[in-house]
């Protein structure tokens, strides 16, 4: 299990919460990261707000594409240099 904000519908800051959600199965070349910190960009506040379209949207929804921290899995075929 891993903890993240997440959204269950789409609308302002009030609509993120903290959520226990199932840690995602890798594939087989994929690396799960264990983020330490998290960026926020304009853009991440414009898909929680439903203002840039998301292609098979389900929630809870997790945003955030800018981050860092350790390697905690890597998929069977992934080639670390």
């Amino acid at each position: 299990m891993m903890r993240a904000a997440a959204c269950d519908r789409l609308g302002g800051p009030d609509v993120l919460s903290l959520h226990r959600l199932k840690t995602p199965e890798l594939d087989a070349v994929e690396v799960l990261i264990q983020i330490d910190t998290g960026g926020v960009g304009i853009w991440d506040a414009e898909m929680r707000a439903g203002e840039i379209p998301l292609e098979g949207l389900t929630f809870p929804l997790v945003l955030g594409t800018d981050g860092s921290g350790r390697v905690a899995a890597m998929g069977h075929e992934h080639v670390y240099p």
